[in-house]
């Protein structure tokens, strides 16, 4: 059930405060001069979780060996990408998630990844 301590204006900014089943302790609130900020809408408990976020970017470490973009396991090589040519694990890493925005990028730049062993 929903928990009633803070407002929102669609389905969206719901997500934000209700990830899944769990009520985040928090509300986003503004001030002039202050910008957005997070207030606590009840006492939190220690060790609990306050807020998820996605990265806006996911890489392997560059001076690496070569790594698949979606499991960042090593690679050798073997398996590359039918749409783009970069180097995964396979065909379920090469359809993955966040191969897909990368991949696109990729073939559109005419992008070729070197491996070196």
């Amino acid at each position: 059930p929903y928990c009633g301590l803070v407002a929102f204006c669609g389905e969206k900014h719901f997500d934000v405060h209700r990830p899944g089943d769990y009520c985040s302790p928090f509300k986003i609130s503004y001030e002039e001069g202050r910008g957005r900020f997070l207030v606590a809408t009840r006492n939190i408990k220690p060790d609990e979780l306050i807020l998820t976020d996605k990265p806006i970017i996911q890489t392997p470490y560059t001076k690496s060996k070569a790594q698949c973009l979606q499991c960042y396991k090593k690679v050798n090589g073997k398996y590359k990408c039918k749409i783009c040519g970069f180097p995964m694990c396979g065909a379920e890493c090469a359809n993955g998630d966040l191969h897909k925005i990368e991949c696109k990028v990729f073939e559109r730049a005419d992008f070729e990844a070197e491996i070196d062993d």
